[in-house]
């Protein structure tokens, strides 16, 4: 009997150690979106490339006009380039490596970037931006 008393405390005391850490987590989880949110007012979209491939690559940032906006040259296989910072709007991204070039377009508008990544292929992995 004194053992039955001594589980049911240990089991009461867990359950509600469960409850509170349930409800903390999925707070932290609101905190974390809200500040996603509201953590982004009116910034430039911005873009960087990720090089998980086996060849140097090169990313230009082109607005409407054809003026160059930004540029990462020769990102060596498995590194990660700066993000860079332009205006929003219609944006040409401009791939290329030794071998291959390729272009994409996208409106980008505030508070997005494109994160390009090379796979392992030396093939382009994305094409869409995303929200920050």
């Amino acid at each position: 009997m004194k053992n039955l008393l001594n589980l049911s405390m240990v089991l009461a005391i867990l359950l509600i150690s469960a409850s509170c850490t349930n409800e903390l987590i999925e707070q932290e989880d609101m905190n974390l979106e809200a500040e996603r949110i509201t953590s982004c007012s009116s910034q430039n979209p911005k873009a960087r490339i990720t090089n998980n491939g086996s060849d140097d690559v090169d990313l230009e940032i082109f607005d409407e006009s054809g003026t160059l906006l930004g540029a990462a040259y020769d990102v060596e296989p498995g590194t990660v380039s700066s993000w860079k910072s332009f205006s929003a709007g219609v944006i040409e991204f401009k791939i290329s490596t030794a071998i291959s070039v390729k272009s994409i377009v996208i409106d980008m508008g505030t508070c997005t970037g494109y994160d390009v990544t090379i796979d392992a292929n030396n093939h382009l992995d994305t094409d869409q931006p995303i929200g920050f």
